[in-house]
């Protein structure tokens, strides 16, 4: 008669299993769940960024940590390539009117440096509102902005809406930025 034997083992059968990663999971999978976790990020508005400022936090400058950038996308390489750029185009929504907060727009400035200009071109929700029909307003905002506020980021104004009126009354020109 053939002896059998048990063996028993100190280890749990769980305890051999390697542990589950993301991104064995099918590319259309992980993009969609690296999406909806986007989706469910804060959006990054004119305040955040003021806030941001170096000065509240000791420094003289940006760094790339400051870029805000959700968790998700600091996890790889993959999922940074294949998110960061929908982060950009998704959840940014940066408003300011010219000529209500110079410290805003030199903010605005400092981060679209920091994200780098391969970032920067997908960022498509920063607008700007000028007095409506004022041709030395909008000049004057341009020449501000191709100063120090935005030195070293490319960029065209294109006006998206005329003769937007306030809760005040005031009547505003609304233009997008778009970064080149």
């Amino acid at each position: 008669m053939a002896a059998t034997s048990n063996i028993v083992t100190d280890q749990n059968p769980r305890d051999q299993e390697k542990p589950f990663r993301l991104l064995d999971l099918p590319a259309e999978i992980w993009s969609k769940i690296g999406k909806l976790a986007i989706d469910n990020t804060t959006t990054l508005t004119a305040s955040n960024i003021k806030c941001l400022k170096p000065q509240y936090h000791g420094r003289s400058s940006y760094d790339r940590s400051a870029a805000i950038q959700p968790a998700i996308t600091r996890t790889c390489r993959a999922l940074r390539y294949e998110l960061l750029h929908y982060y950009y185009r998704t959840t940014i929504a940066i408003h300011t009117k010219d000529g209500e907060d110079a410290l805003e727009l030199d903010a605005i400035g400092d981060w679209l440096r920091s994200i780098g200009a391969v970032n920067r071109r997908c960022v498509s929700g920063v607008t700007v509102s000028v007095e409506y029909d004022d041709a030395s307003a909008l000049k004057g905002l341009r020449g501000q902005l191709r100063g120090e506020e935005f030195k070293g980021v490319e960029f065209k104004m294109v006006k998206v809406r005329s003769h937007v009126v306030d809760g005040d009354g005031y009547a505003w020109d609304k233009y997008k930025f778009v970064f080149l």
